[in-house]
């Protein structure tokens, strides 16, 4: 490992870990009588949480302001959860996506819903373009051999609940997408991304044709990019 790396390395643990003073005898911090090592080390690792905290706060804004308004002293809830759980990705998208998981674990259902909902948008805008199929192409099976497909939806496609309400999100015209749906709908867009064949499907619904209104819904958005055997 090079002297570069190394260092590196050194600070993120001192920074993440937040060791006892004894371990910044290792670290090249320069000490002065009026600012010690450690006082240097909180310097930098006060940037880092500050850094971290507002690229939470740029991904999950609603959340951010619940936790405001109801739970009071919000840096302390975030220091305490950034410090339990240190980032492990080089890119701090990533590291929105354990952000929803601090709240479930506290029993927050309020404030895990709304950033479970704001993650996933997340994820829906983030994801990568692919192009949509005609689902008139149907037509070109048989009755036994359509029972056997599956439909890939698009890698934007995601379900939430918030609330009383459940969500289809995607991204239409480079914009997220949140459109409220019912129950059946969201167990049926459930079955087809969990990769259930059409068979599989009507077994567990009431009504066949149900599941080709949501998939000529679906369609009408763009949303299905795939037929597979």
């Amino acid at each position: 490992m090079n002297s570069l790396k190394k260092l590196q390395l050194q600070f993120k643990e001192a920074i993440t870990k937040n060791f006892e003073p004894e371990f910044l005898n290792s670290l090249p911090l320069r000490e002065t009588a009026q600012f010690s090592k450690l006082q240097r080390l909180k310097v930098y690792q006060n940037a880092y949480f500050l850094r971290i905290e507002e690229s939470l706060e740029e991904d999950f804004p609603e959340t951010f302001e619940l936790i405001k308004k109801t739970k009071g002293d919000l840096r302390s809830q975030l220091r305490k959860f950034l410090k339990e759980n240190p980032s492990k990705f080089n890119n701090l998208g990533e590291y929105s996506q354990s952000f929803p998981l601090f709240f479930d674990v506290k029993n927050e259902r309020d404030l895990y819903e709304s950033a479970n909902f704001e993650w996933k948008k997340c994820i829906t805008f983030a994801a990568h373009h692919k192009i949509p199929v005609d689902i008139s192409t149907l037509s070109q099976y048989s009755e036994e051999e359509i029972l056997t497909l599956k439909m890939e939806l698009h890698p934007a496609v995601q379900l939430a609940i918030k609330g009383d309400h459940l969500y289809l999100l995607y991204r239409a015209d480079s914009e997220v997408t949140t459109d409220k749906i019912d129950l059946n709908s969201y167990k049926i867009i459930d079955m087809i991304l969990e990769g259930l064949n059409i068979s599989k499907i009507v077994e567990r619904i009431s009504s066949p044709e149900e599941l080709f209104r949501i998939f000529a819904m679906l369609s009408s958005r763009g949303l299905i990019v795939g037929i597979q055997k």
